[in-house]
């Protein structure tokens, strides 16, 4: 139970983990276990259970809807962990050559991301945002085609194609 007040009290694994002296992958093991048995899907519900107040039955549809995100969520992890290997993996292959290191990193998120052109960008202290890597853009502009930039910040006409 002391797992499960200091999670529904807002601890993290990590921390209820270097308090216990366990590793967090056991503190995970034992919130899982939690969960099940006391029919809780969320920190909030653990809260509400460990208080001793009374849960709504859900009803089939609730169930459907909470089992679909719980799946998204899963997927989405494992696509997070994916990109993540890759990356290490590039790192690793690479020996710590930065230059060799970026433009691999950069090609992969555009495939992640399905673009067509990127540009890694290094802020360096006098002159700014300057390209080192450019991937499809140089191209691009050899055959005349106009690049559109946006920005989330307020558009900079020297930047607007």
């Amino acid at each position: 139970m002391q797992i499960a007040r200091s999670y529904a009290g807002g601890a993290t694994c990590q921390t209820i983990a270097d308090t216990l002296c366990i590793a967090p992958s056991t503190v995970r093991t034992h919130l899982a276990t939690i969960y099940r048995k006391l029919e809780v899907f969320s920190k909030l519900e653990l809260a509400t259970h460990l208080n001793g107040e009374v849960q709504q039955p859900r009803s089939p549809s609730e169930m459907a809807a909470v089992v679909s995100e719980l799946a998204l969520s899963l997927e989405e992890a494992i696509s997070r962990e994916k990109a993540l290997s890759e990356v290490l993996r590039i790192v690793s292959a690479a020996q710590g050559d930065l230059n060799a290191v970026m433009p691999l990193i950069l090609t992969y998120a555009l495939e992640l991301c399905d673009a067509e052109f990127g540009i890694l960008f290094e802020h360096q202290q006098e002159a700014g945002f300057m390209p080192i890597t450019l991937s499809e853009f140089r191209n691009r502009l050899r055959r005349g085609q106009t690049i559109r930039v946006s920005l989330q910040s307020a558009p900079r006409p020297d930047l607007a194609g």
